[in-house]
């Protein structure tokens, strides 16, 4: 009875709310990136950078970087420069010769802090989620990111 009560719940809901929903969410890791950026003097907007850099510590070029991201160049730029001039990035050369940014050990102290933070409040945020819920949500996120335009 109560699975079936939850299903209408379900096919009642307004999907044009949805993307408040996804906003929410957004806005709250927002601010929990934010305030373990604080002590370092940075932003949520530097998040995204540092703990992709954190996950490629042989180093990225800013065009890999955006790619990776999804993001446009000019705020790669903007944001990498920013973390280059705090100390928190270095500018090296890769096997190729190609300019590659790497975080530097107060960056990668920072990011590994960043990490456990948005790790914490991914885990708290999706906790009245099983192992199964979590993995298909993991999923169809993925496939609705991956969606060519």
């Amino acid at each position: 009875m109560y699975a079936k009560k939850n299903q209408e719940k379900i096919n009642k809901i307004n999907f044009e709310i949805f993307p408040v929903y996804i906003s929410d969410v957004l806005k709250k890791m927002h601010k929990t990136q934010a305030e373990a950026l604080e002590p370092h003097a940075l932003s949520a907007i530097h998040a995204p950078y540092m703990t992709t850099l954190f996950m490629h510590p042989e180093g990225l070029t800013m065009a890999e970087l955006s790619k990776l991201l999804r993001l446009d160049k000019a705020n790669t730029s903007r944001a990498m420069n920013e973390l280059l001039e705090k100390g928190f990035a270095e500018k090296a050369e890769d096997k190729k010769k190609n300019s590659v940014l790497k975080l530097t050990q107060r960056g990668a102290e920072a990011a590994a802090q960043l990490a456990e933070s948005t790790k914490n409040f991914i885990n708290e945020t999706l906790s009245p989620l099983d192992a199964l819920e979590k993995r298909k949500l993991y999923r169809l996120l993925y496939k609705l990111a991956s969606k060519k335009d």
